[in-house]
């Protein structure tokens, strides 16, 4: 979903009570504010907060299949390549080769919400 508007018409007000609702029912809710910056710092806030959202579900059921997956996936989306060209991650587990590594942003973040979706359906 997708909240736009003019600027004091309600959706911060909305999206609160959107959060309310979720934490209401055992949600996890992940908040991001989208600012004008580069990709990776983007990447880097998306891949915080995912690695948030994947912590709490983890605590809720058993590292099933589908959470390791999404982990790897995240730990794809969320690779760094330093000045020497060496690749570092921020998760203790395989990447999801394939998965959310391609450079591409729309595509990247796609895989990385489908992986976390079917991880809470």
């Amino acid at each position: 979903m997708i909240v736009t508007g003019l600027r004091w018409v309600g959706k911060t007000v909305l999206l609160g009570r959107f959060r309310e609702a979720a934490l209401a029912r055992a949600w996890v809710v992940v908040e991001v504010e989208a600012r004008r910056h580069d990709d990776l710092g983007f990447r880097g806030e998306i891949a915080r907060q995912m690695r948030i959202a994947l912590t709490q579900l983890s605590a809720q059921a058993r590292w099933t299949e589908r959470l390791m997956h999404a982990a790897g996936v995240l730990k794809s989306f969320s690779a760094r390549l330093d000045h020497a060209g060496a690749i570092s991650f921020g998760i203790e587990i395989e990447p999801a080769i394939g998965h959310a590594d391609s450079a591409d942003l729309a595509a990247d973040l796609t895989d990385l919400f489908i992986a976390v979706g079917e991880v809470c359906a």
